[in-house]
């Protein structure tokens, strides 16, 4: 009877394999007529990934065979073969890996598309001449390109549906499906459980806690290796791409993680941000002027495609993890501040790349960032899933044209919200202002020297330690008012005391005759300016939730802080951003200038200051 059965399985699998050949074949037919595009190679990806070996490896041999049909070229049939057995071994060894990172299955496809035309080259060149083996591989060229395009947009369209197809395939009958896949398949239903133990909820956190140093240790060293590597402060303005790219891209992550799931959705971020990181800090173990403009040409556009890629990743990252963490914390009643920790921890990978980079082991910097990443990697592969329901704030979207007829609440939003975007300029262009000159004809710095490495250290570890030390403070809705109003005035503060450097270097010149001393006074500005206005930005964000609380009703809370969070914090405080980087980048490097430049900054913020108060006394 078992004999039967597996006859009668076996007549089975090649009706399947049958039927998927015949697929690729007739799409073929009608594709190469019309754009000569090739779906074969994506089918045979989906087919390898689900179907057991004998039914994949017999549609990758069949369709290479009946490819004689769109092409009677005896080299291009060979050349199919080849690459689709290299490409169906590939697939067989790495399946699983293909369908959890379908990032990589998408980079594998393009390369794997256009494989044949290599081989046919070789083909040529073997039997013939390189004049004959080009004029072939010129031949396809058109054909090739066709490809490669399609696969760089047809997986992004159909992928989805097709998996949706398959897995219902799999309902249906599940006897041509591999045990890999069936073992994937059946986990997912069974990652929709969730963990309880504390060691899953301790791991999670670990994972949370190198997450945030690596991307604060990244954000830190980028714009100081920009400067130092393009030999022009202004190139560490690139940094403010992440910020950029972060706004439009983390809503994107954010509703994908809804249909997969954070554990899911954050392992293949961290892979994509241990890519990004490589990409971006690679080009940099390189002297530029030692290469030609062409290769020079091609490190700087690894560097700026590397931050890109890192930006896209690190896109909704940290807000995914802390979700799951709240998750935990929230079903077991755990008072842990999570927050507190992070902050006390976020900094301390700083000043390992820097001072690699110092000693000009630029290399280990990669080595430092990379291990970490892939800590976090194996941190999340390895844990189980400790999240049983989204705990994001619940509104109703009907209550947001209450709470936009609330003028007090506005104006206290955005003003605020300009207040903070100073903070994220002063965070984000550090290095900028830290190596702006100071002189009409530029300042002459050894920026590889320990003197700048420690100057640097110091700004952004004395950053985030306050930032850290200020977010235990206990903010209530008694004091909550008072300590709103002091976090304006130490921001105005930070802003008016580098207005005061330049007035003093402008009209008391003869206390900045030294070279030395002038770079240790702006310095010394720039250092306590940047702490206070950091100090003030994390104090104010403290006070929001009891400020809100005042000035709008308690069941519209919810809708106030989401409006705040997006229209605030992230949209209107990055137009904050990108209007004072446009200035300082774009007005001359003079006394005057900056004189200009600091009053306005000044003069916009208290006014912004007194429009909050003025808000906060009425809305009382």
């Amino acid at each position: 009877m078992k004999i039967k059965y597996n006859n009668y399985q076996s007549i089975a699998d090649i009706s399947v394999s049958g039927l998927f050949t015949a697929l690729i074949i007739a799409v073929n037919l009608i594709l190469k007529t019309i754009i000569g595009f090739d779906v074969g190679v994506y089918l045979i990806l989906i087919c390898t990934i689900f179907f057991k070996p004998g039914i994949s490896f017999g549609i990758a041999i069949a369709s290479s065979f009946m490819s004689i049909f769109v092409n009677s070229d005896v080299f291009y049939t060979i050349a199919v073969l080849l690459s689709t057995l290299i490409f169906w071994l590939f697939c067989t060894k790495f399946k699983i890996v293909l369908y959890r990172y379908f990032i990589f299955a998408y980079l594998i496809l393009m390369i794997f598309s256009v494989l044949k035309y290599g081989i046919i080259y070789g083909l040529w060149y073997v039997t013939s001449d390189k004049q004959t083996a080009l004029s072939m591989y010129i031949f396809y060229t058109l054909e090739m390109h066709f490809t490669l395009i399609g696969y760089m947009l047809l997986p992004i369209f159909i992928t989805k549906r097709i998996f949706k197809m398959f897995k219902g395939i799999k309902n249906m009958n599940e006897s041509y499906f591999n045990n890999k896949i069936l073992q994937e398949l059946r986990g997912e239903l069974i990652m929709n459980t969730f963990s309880n133990e504390k060691k899953h909820y301790q791991i999670q956190k670990a994972s949370l806690l190198i997450s945030m140093m690596v991307m604060i240790s990244f954000v830190c060293y980028v714009p100081y290796v920009a400067a130092v590597w393009f030999l022009n402060y202004k190139f560490a303005a690139l940094i403010f791409i992440t910020p950029l790219v972060m706004k439009f891209i983390t809503p994107l992550w954010l509703k994908r993680k809804n249909k997969i799931g954070n554990k899911k959705q954050l392992e293949t971020n961290w892979i994509g941000i241990l890519l990004g990181i490589i990409l971006t800090l690679i080009p940099t173990c390189f002297q530029l002027s030692q290469y030609s403009k062409v290769l020079q040409i091609h490190f700087i556009v690894l560097f700026v495609l590397g931050l890109i890629v890192f930006s896209v990743f690190i896109a909704g990252a940290i807000p995914m993890n802390i979700e799951i963490i709240k998750s935990y914390n929230l079903r077991n009643n755990n008072v842990e501040k999570i927050k507190t920790t992070m902050g006390f921890t976020c900094f301390l990978l700083v000043p390992f790349p820097i001072i690699f980079h110092i000693l000009n082991l630029n290399y280990l910097s990669i080595v430092v960032l990379a291990v970490a990443t892939f800590v976090v990697i194996v941190l999340l592969m390895s844990n189980k899933n400790i999240l049983d329901k989204p705990n994001v704030l619940d509104v109703d979207k009907g209550n947001f044209k209450f709470i936009k007829q609330n003028k007090h609440y506005l104006t206290i939003m955005f003003m605020q919200s300009y207040l903070y975007g100073i903070s994220k300029f002063f965070e984000f262009g550090a290095m900028l202002l830290l190596f702006m000159p100071l002189f009409k004809d530029g300042l002459v710095v050894d920026a590889n020297s320990w003197t700048y490495g420690a100057m640097i250290c110091a700004i952004y570890l004395t950053k985030y330690i306050l930032q850290a030390i200020f977010r235990t403070i206990n903010c209530s809705e008694t004091n909550g008012a008072k300590l709103n109003v002091i976090s304006s005035l130490l921001i105005v503060l930070g802003v008016g005391m580098l207005l005061g450097f330049w007035i003093s270097t402008k009209f008391i010149s003869q206390l900045f005759v030294d070279m030395d001393l002038t770079n240790w006074s702006y310095f010394g500005t720039l250092l306590i300016a940047s702490a206070l206005i950091s100090a003030g930005a994390t104090i104010m964000d403290k006070t929001k939730p009891s400020m809100y609380k005042k000035i709008v009703d308690q069941k519209y809370f919810g809708e106030a802080m989401l409006l705040d969070h997006v229209a605030g914090n992230s949209l209107f405080n990055l137009l904050i951003n990108l209007i004072f980087l446009t200035v300082i980048l774009a007005i001359p490097n003079s006394y005057n200038s900056m004189l200009a430049f600091w009053s306005c900054a000044l003069g916009i913020t208290c006014v912004a200051v007194s429009i909050n108060a003025t808000a906060l006394i009425k809305s009382k």
